[in-house]
């Protein structure tokens, strides 16, 4: 009598193996997409931290004025990070796969230099985004600039949110007014 069984895996347990195996598939790249989403928003909030310090080193060079700032000058006061270049008045990063340019400017309060604006944009720049990115500076924020309008910061609630969070591609600057 043969004992040994020449039984293999039926129909059904295949197809629930390829289901979860898919399940977990399709977990680990939503979360590693998540994660490399929070990595892109960091750096952008790194560099925007940098280009804010810079600024305010260019302004007490200036007497307290944020009058005629932009990258050009910035570099030619030496404040600019070393690793970064100019072109078209532009400060253009190290790594420019998510941010292709950062733009530096005085603020739209006209003459008086008290405020100045940083914006940023690049091919893979999404709303999601822009949204974690303007919720991280809110608090030091006067205004921001998003698809073409302007928007105060009020001391009543998170002006951010009008930013939708549908991940698509933004095709303007984005930009943040400080003072």
């Amino acid at each position: 009598m043969n004992l040994k069984s020449n039984r293999g895996f039926t129909l059904i347990e295949l197809i629930i193996t390829l289901t979860v195996i898919l399940i977990l598939s399709a977990m680990g790249l939503y979360v590693y997409y998540g994660v490399i989403g929070k990595a892109d928003t960091g750096g952008i909030v790194n560099n925007v931290n940098q280009l804010k310090n810079v600024s305010q080193i260019y302004a007490e060079d200036t007497g307290g004025s944020f009058y005629g700032i932009s990258a050009a000058a910035l570099q030619a006061d030496g404040v600019l990070p070393p690793n970064w270049t100019v072109l078209d008045n532009q400060a253009i990063p190290p790594d420019t796969s998510i941010v292709s340019a950062y733009y530096i400017g005085q603020g739209a309060d006209g003459m008086t230099g008290d405020s100045f604006d940083i914006g940023f944009m690049g091919p893979q720049i999404t709303n999601n985004i822009v949204k974690s990115v303007c919720i991280g500076f809110e608090n030091q924020i006067a205004e921001f600039g998003y698809d073409g309008s302007a928007y105060p910061i009020s001391t009543e609630g998170t002006n951010c949110n009008v930013i939708p969070s549908n991940n698509t591609l933004i095709t303007n600057w984005f930009i943040l007014g400080f003072e």
